[in-house]
C-alpha cells in the first residue's frame, strides 16, 4: 500500500504544498514509513523533497524548502515500504538519471529485478532498491525518441505487477502522466485545477466531477484529461458527480476498518503473491 496524489491548478499559487499536504493527510492510512512530495517551479525546476518520516514530521523538516515557490503542478507519496527499508534513498518521489522525471507508485511492480539489470547495464544509475524507480528510467530512454503517450504505452506493456504510478517531467512542465495496471486511481475534475488520489476522499470539497481509473494510461492537464487503454487507443471513461457528502466512515466506502480490510483480501493476496517469489516464498 501507498497512498499517492498529484494535482494540476490553473494558477501558480506558492500554497500548493499546503494543498497537497491537505490531500495527503486524508491518506494516513495507506502510508506512514515514508513522505515525499516533488513540484515544477516557475523556472521550470523540479523541487524534490522525501524524508522516512510520518506526515506531521514531513511537514516540519520540508516546509523551508517549498516556502516561497510558486507552481501549478506537483506529486507526492505516503510510503508503506515493499521494497527497500524505510530510508531516504528508497522514499518516492523517484528520478530518473537527469533528475527530470519524477515518479510516485502505489502497488508491485513482479518484474523488478529482471527490469534494474537492463537498465544498469545500459549504464542508467539507480539510486534506490523501490521498484518505483525503474519507470523513471524507462520513461527517460523512451522520450529520447518517442512522443509521450507512445512512450507510456510500450513502457507500460514491459511491466508486470499490479501498480498505479503517477509521473511528472520538466519536459512536459504542465501535464502528469498516469499508468494503472490493476490498482484503482480517481481523477478530480474542479474549478481550480484537476487532481489524482488513491482514494476520492483526497480531493473532497475540491472538485464537481470525477472518473475512476483502474487499467489504462491518462494524461491530465489543467483543462482536463485524456485516457487511453494499454495498446494506446483512446478510451471514455464515465465521469461521474463527486458526492457532496460522503457518509460512511472510513475512507473507500466503509463504516469499519476491518469490513475494508475483508474487501481488500483479493487484492492484498494477489500482492503479496507478486513481490520476487523467487527470492521470498520458495
Amino acid at each position: 500500500m501507498s497512498g499517492i496524489i498529484g494535482l494540476v491548478l490553473k494558477e501558480k499559487t506558492n500554497e500548493i504544498f499546503q494543498k497537497m499536504c491537505e490531500m495527503l493527510s486524508k491518506l494516513t492510512h495507506l502510508g506512514d514509513d515514508g513522505t515525499g512530495i516533488a513540484l515544477i517551479d516557475e523556472k521550470g525546476d523540479i523541487i524534490l523533497e522525501r524524508y522516512p518520516f510520518k506526515l506531521d514530521d514531513f511537514i516540519k523538516t520540508a516546509t523551508e524548502s517549498f516556502t516561497g515557490k510558486n507552481s501549478n503542478i506537483g506529486i507526492g507519496e505516503l510510503r508503506f515500504a515493499t521494497h527497500g527499508r524505510p530510508s531516504i534513498e528508497n522514499t518516492p518521489p523517484l528520478t530518473d538519471c537527469k533528475r527530470e522525471i519524477c515518479v510516485v507508485m502505489s502497488g508491485i511492480i513482479s518484474n523488478y529485478e529482471e527490469l534494474k539489470e537492463e537498465l544498469v547495464n545500459r549504464e542508467h544509475i539507480l539510486v534506490s532498491r523501490n521498484d518505483a524507480e525503474i519507470i523513471a528510467h524507462l520513461l527517460e530512454e523512451k522520450l529520447k525518441s518517442t512522443e509521450l503517450v507512445k512512450a507510456l504505452t510500450e513502457i507500460s506493456n514491459r511491466l508486470d505487477g499490479c501498480f498505479a504510478a503517477i509521473l511528472m517531467s520538466s519536459q512536459h512542465p504542465n501535464k502528469l502522466a498516469v499508468i494503472a495496471k490493476g490498482i484503482p486511481l480517481f481523477v478530480g475534475i474542479g474549478e481550480h485545477g484537476n487532481y489524482i488520489a488513491s482514494e476520492l476522499e483526497a480531493f473532497h470539497g475540491l472538485v464537481n466531477k470525477y472518473i475512476k481509473l483502474e487499467q489504462g494510461i491518462l494524461i491530465l492537464d489543467h483543462h482536463g484529461f485524456d485516457v487511453y487503454n494499454l495498446r494506446g487507443e483512446v478510451e471514455k471513461l464515465t465521469i461521474k458527480d463527486m458526492p457532496k457528502e460522503l457518509d460512511y466512515k472510513v475512507p473507500g466506502g466503509f463504516n469499519y476498518y476491518m469490513e475494508r480490510e475483508i474487501f481488500e483480501i483479493p487484492l492484498a493476496t494477489r500482492k503479496a503473491l507478486l513481490v520476487h517469489q523467487k527470492y521470498y516464498l520458495d
